[in-house]
């Protein structure tokens, strides 16, 4: 390939070496060594700098930035202590509001009135459990000295707790977060106390550990800031300020039974200026500490005048011990700027309406350790920047002095390595020129295929690059050409095209792929092929022939077995003949299966869709196999979903082959229980399905013999063939119809429980026909045992349009008039039906085929639907004497 790379080497390498005697050129290689390095100095120091500078101004920021956040959380905690407060303000106000309104108009509640409230009051020591409603929360009523009360206070203050009862329940929030209710009042005396919040005077008593009731009064007198009674005569309201105030006084302490830090307010109610009551409620205090903290990441305090903490949202400072704070920055009343006092920054501002402030502080510490990931970052960040500042400076003062002649040392080495690679590979390369196709460059590989082609493969490749048209990528092309050496071989090749693009522009690169190898090992397989498919039809005539032409004498022999088990024979004779007809039937069976799989294989099975009644093919199947079921003592069960179409249009030979074939395999392997026979319809977007399982409560299979259950000649186990005999073909060819048919079948089976068959075949159409009801407007009254066969009943019943009444037991259930069919039902049950002279049809699984009349009825079996309508149709035929013949034969 020719280059211009030894050229470019010698006059690097010429450069390098400083063989030129010019001075002039001496200089400037002696002003280029020295121009980097100071150039690289000079930038480092200024670029430094700056990022020195960059990073002053975003500690500023974030500073700032930290200040206002925190300044912002503050303010939003502030405000939602404001808010709370504020609702708590006026949910009491409501319910003080209420207890007004219902002491004023001396509102009675309650089934009980107040005279006998009041008695039982006394009755109980001075102590009443009162209720509103049933939704209302009781109130527990307790007095002290409070017999000696005019009977006309105790009832008005016995029917203000009621009331209260009352008021708790309208007045609660569903909301937790909301403000709580009060928990308990007094009257102005404080000799008369209401409980609430699940307060009872024996929980006090062992919460409070007093010794008596007085105790408990002197106990919740304290929050309520009330004084003790002079005497017990004594009931002049001894409040601390009697004066009415518009927002509760709150203080902080105990509940008095959990003992859970609360915030406690008392407020009061009044008849004009005169108290009637005096309440107290308890507030979580971690409820306020949660609201702190759900606003404010910071260190929140709630100081009082005195600057003692009473709240603190960090459990850490809620834990450390009170103590005085300085008081001179508390009344700053404005949050807008930190004020740095003692060491830390300090936002304060005071709680409206109470005598505390809120309180924020924060240090240099935390205000680092807000920045820390940022300054972090920056820092990272700004060192990162640095060394690679300083490293490409230092790549490119080393790639300025760098010789020349290691460069054109590289490219000839690189140059070597490519051509030992070209050279090589398994795969012909060639550089060609687009215009005129000229041969620029080619590989060993493509020269020893172009010699082994004749010299003709060059050509032709150069004629395929001028037709190609590659301005939308690559093209791939595939050619072939006698060999050379021996005419009958030939070289296949595939050459993929690629255009020169920015690289080589005007230039084609082609690939060469031998394939001969691939071609002929591709035509050998074929030939393998052909001549597999060709033995396989060859068995499968031969299978079939001879299955044909075995059974041709076959059925002779069932004949004459037949002919001869009709003869009077003795016992041993004639069961002998009984064996001979089974081995003689089994064989034909696996004839058949041998013949159709013969012709599935070799596809000369046809399958003829035609329109059938999915529920007569099931009827046709169980009637076939019931006696088989008979003779084990078996149950056999028909099922059809309601949704099931009256007609359908599918191959229905074949189905009801499949059908056959797992009925008999589910009788065969099932020794006791049922069999039950079901079909469905599954709505789908391409079209309906039609499926059709069958249950046994047989032997079961477990999970590995259900997946070679459907190959061929396969049994479930060794121990199959010598207990239920079988050659294993039945299986497998429903698989073969149902793929034929486009559906699928498959097993689900649990060992020594049974197993569930499921065939689901796609239908070309459905067909929805007029139905004839032969029992239209008739009432009937099924008497059946519960099971698969009662709604079946039901479902043929109703389709005929009749009225179907389930009857349980007799006569309480049933519809008087009515006809009775009867299915498994007791024998006291018919009884009563025969003795009443009603119309009545037996079905069982063991009746004939066409109705017989019995005893004034008729029997009929439950697997022919036609008969069981017939039956029921004369059964009713008294009361339809002008009924048309139509509706008599169904």
């Amino acid at each position: 390939m020719p280059s211009a790379s030894p050229s470019i080497a010698e006059s690097l390498r010429r450069l390098h070496s400083g063989a030129d005697p010019d001075v002039s050129g001496a200089g400037e290689l002696q002003a280029l060594r020295h121009y980097p390095r100071r150039l690289m100095l000079a930038c480092g120091v200024v670029l430094s700098l700056l990022s020195l500078s960059v990073l002053i101004t975003l500690i500023v920021v974030q500073v700032n930035g930290y200040e206002a956040r925190r300044i912002a959380d503050f303010r939003r905690a502030h405000t939602a202590l404001q808010i709370q407060l504020a609702r708590q303000d006026a949910s009491y106000g409501r319910m003080a509001d209420m207890v007004e309104y219902a002491w004023d108009r001396n509102i009675q509640l309650g089934e009980a009135s107040a005279e006998s409230l009041r008695r039982a009051y006394l009755e109980g020591g001075q102590r009443l459990v009162v209720v509103a409603d049933d939704s209302s929360r009781p109130q527990m009523a307790l007095g002290l000295e409070t017999t000696q009360w005019q009977p006309q206070d105790l009832q008005r203050y016995l029917q203000l707790t009621t009331a209260v009862s009352l008021i708790q329940r309208l007045s609660r929030s569903a909301d937790e977060a909301g403000p709580t209710s009060a928990s308990y009042f007094f009257d102005p005396s404080g000799q008369y106390l209401s409980l609430d919040k699940g307060l009872t005077e024996r929980s006090l008593i062992s919460a409070l550990a007093a010794s008596s009731r007085r105790e408990v009064f002197e106990h919740l007198r304290a929050p309520a800031q009330l004084l003790s009674p002079v005497s017990s005569h004594d009931q002049v309201p001894l409040l601390e300020s009697v004066e009415r105030s518009d927002t509760p006084r709150r203080t902080f302490g105990r509940h008095p039974i959990s003992g859970e830090p609360s915030l406690v307010s008392v407020f009061q109610a009044s008849a004009g200026a005169r108290p009637i009551a005096t309440f107290v409620a308890y507030e979580p205090m971690a409820r306020l500490q949660a609201l702190l903290r759900r606003n404010s990441q910071g260190h929140l305090t709630l100081l009082d005048r005195d600057g003692l903490r009473v709240l603190a949202s960090n459990p850490d400072d809620a834990q450390a011990p009170r103590s005085r704070a300085d008081v001179d920055w508390v009344l700053l009343g404005d949050a807008t700027r930190a004020r740095f006092h003692n060491g830390r920054f300090t936002l304060a501002l005071a709680v409206a309406g109470t005598p505390w402030t809120l309180v924020e502080t924060y240090s240099w510490a935390d205000i680092l350790r807000g920045i820390a990931p940022m300054l972090l970052s920056g820092v990272g960040c700004l060192l990162a920047a640095l060394a690679l500042l300083w490293c490409l400076l230092l790549w490119l003062h080393r790639r300025m002095y760098t010789p020349a002649f290691r460069q054109v040392k590289a490219i000839y080495a690189r140059d070597r390595r490519l051509r030992l690679l070209l050279e090589h590979v398994p795969v012909g390369v060639a550089l060609l020129e687009a215009g005129t196709g000229h041969v620029q460059d080619w590989n060993g590989t493509l020269q020893r295929m172009d010699r082994a082609a004749g010299a003709r493969l060059m050509p032709q490749l150069r004629e395929a690059m001028m037709q190609a048209d590659l301005r939308h990528g690559a093209v791939e092309v595939e050619g072939d050409l006698a060999l050379a050496s021996d005419s009958r071989q030939r070289l296949f090749h595939r050459t993929h095209i690629h255009s020169g693009g920015e690289a080589w522009p005007g230039g084609v690169l082609l690939m060469v792929e031998d394939i001969s190898r691939n071609m002929r090992e591709i035509e050998a397989e074929r030939a393998r092929t052909a001549a597999a498919d060709a033995c396989s039809r060859a068995k499968s005539n031969f299978v079939a022939a001879m299955s044909h032409e075995i059974r041709t004498p076959l059925h002779g022999i069932i004949g004459h077995l037949e002919l001869l088990a009709r003869t009077p024979l003795q016992a041993e004779p004639a069961e002998r003949v009984l064996r001979l007809r089974q081995s003689a039937d089994s064989l034909m069976d696996i004839i058949t299966d041998v013949l159709d799989l013969s012709r599935i294989e070799s596809g000369q099975w046809t399958l003829t869709p035609e329109r059938f009644a999915p529920s007569a093919l099931l009827e046709r199947v169980a009637v076939l196999y019931a006696p088989m079921a008979q003779a084990k003592g078996l149950q056999l069960d028909c099922v059809v979903d309601a949704d099931v179409p009256a007609a359908v249009v599918a191959p229905m030979a074949a189905i009801e082959r499949i059908l056959r074939n797992l009925t008999s395999n589910a009788l065969k392997f099932t020794a006791s229980g049922r069999v039950q026979l079901r079909v469905s319809y599954l709505r789908e977007e391409e079209g309906g399905v039609l499926r059709v399982e069958t249950t046994d409560s047989g032997i079961g299979l477990s999970q590995e013999e259900c997946e070679r259950l459907f190959q061929p000649f396969v049994q479930a186990g060794p121990s199959i063939v010598s207990r239920f005999g079988g050659s294993g073909l039945g299986l497998a060819l429903c698989q073969q119809l149902c793929e034929r048919m486009g559906g699928r079948i498959w097993v689900e089976s649990t060992p020594g429980v049974g197993s569930r068959f499921v065939v689901d075949v796609p239908l070309l159409t459905s067909i929805a026909i007029p139905v004839p009801l032969p029992l239209s407007g008739r009432r009937i009254n099924l008497l059946a045992a519960p099971g698969p066969w009662r709604g079946e009943l039901e479902r043929r019943l109703r389709g005929w349009g009749a009225q179907v009444q389930l009857v349980q037991g007799q006569a309480p259930e049933s519809s008087p008039g009515a006809a009775w069919v009867l299915f498994e039902a007791s024998a006291d049950d018919v009884c009563w039906v025969r003795r009443n002279a009603q119309p009545w049809v037996q079905t069982c699984r063991e009746g004939p085929l066409r109705p017989q009349a019995q005893d004034g009825g008729h029997v009929v079996s439950c697997y022919a639907s036609e008969a069981l309508c017939q039956a029921v149709v004369l059964a009713l035929a008294p009361a339809m004497p002008n009924a048309p013949a139509t509706v008599a034969i169904g």
